[in-house]
């Protein structure tokens, strides 16, 4: 696999941090809300595994809860936005039940453009935060996109991913310890040792409310593997959300500012990480 086709944003997404000394804002959301206030939606219904999942799993995952989405109960969700809902999925007799209110992981501003110079309108996607009800160490942050869902839940020292079936309807719902293989995300770091000028450093202080903005680029590999710009910016959207709740789990609000999206072969093709970085900062000016 190319290592630039992974957005880096993936690289955080299993470094779930659980202990605070002060509750986050969007659990203290949660706890200040009643219980009758969650909007429920039954958006999943469990299924059997076919013969050609079970062909093509065999030497992927060691368990997996195979699920149908219910295509009326999303798009009611899509059309209402509820602030609140409540989502239970099940994973081998473990029930889930996830109380999740509304996130905003992008900034007020916020705007989506091609290399090859065309302004993409982000689509009204959802993105929500919550925890495993009677879990309060727990996080899940849920995607809402493209007609379908995509999620992350860590709880009881457990990971589990919410997927659709590539070229399918199915998802699935799994923990990160049945994985038959290795984990292909990788953040590519290296072992040199990266200085920054007395005035970057400066410009790159957190302000007052603090509040990151990120630029965020996404390269023609996932373009092309997502077929299209839209598609491919909205997989990124969602992979973002589920790094943003961590930060916002530290009291750090994290936001995407701007999003440029390779519709066109782009520059970045090197063998090291540290080649990656000195062309994207040359790219954006030193800046």
């Amino acid at each position: 696999m190319n290592r630039k086709s992974l957005p880096v944003t993936l690289c955080f997404v299993l470094s779930w941090i659980f202990t605070l000394a002060q509750s986050p804002d969007f659990k203290q959301k949660i706890a200040s809300r009643s219980a009758e206030s969650f909007e429920r939606y039954d958006l999943f219904a469990s299924e059997e595994t076919n013969a050609r999942q079970r062909s093509q799993l065999a030497n992927t995952l060691s368990q997996v809860q195979i699920l149908s989405l219910k295509k009326d109960a999303l798009a009611s969700l899509r059309s209402q936005a509820e602030p609140a809902i409540s989502v239970e999925l099940s994973y081998a007799g473990t029930l889930l039940e996830l109380a999740l209110v509304r996130a905003n992981p992008v900034a007020p501003a916020f705007k989506v453009v091609t290399a090859s110079g065309l302004r993409i309108r982000p689509d009204k996607n959802l993105y929500y935060w919550g925890t495993v009800k009677g879990q309060e160490n727990s996080l899940a942050a849920i995607n809402i996109y493209d007609g379908q869902i995509s999620g992350l839940i860590a709880v009881d020292g457990h990971i589990y991913n919410l997927v659709r079936e590539e070229n399918a309807e199915s998802y699935f719902l799994f923990r990160e310890e049945d994985l038959l293989i290795t984990n292909p995300f990788d953040c590519f770091t290296d072992e040199d040792l990266h200085w920054l000028k007395q005035e970057d450093q400066n410009q790159r202080a957190s302000n007052a409310d603090n509040c990151i903005n990120m630029y965020v680029e996404v390269d023609y590999d996932i373009v092309q593997g997502k077929g299209g710009a839209q598609a491919a910016a909205d997989y990124v959207m969602a992979a973002f959300n589920q790094v943003a709740i961590l930060y916002a789990n530290e009291g750090i609000n994290f936001q995407i500012s701007e999003m440029k999206v390779w519709d066109v072969p782009d520059p970045y093709n090197f063998s090291s990480t540290s080649d990656y970085l000195y062309a994207f900062r040359d790219a954006l000016g030193g800046n």
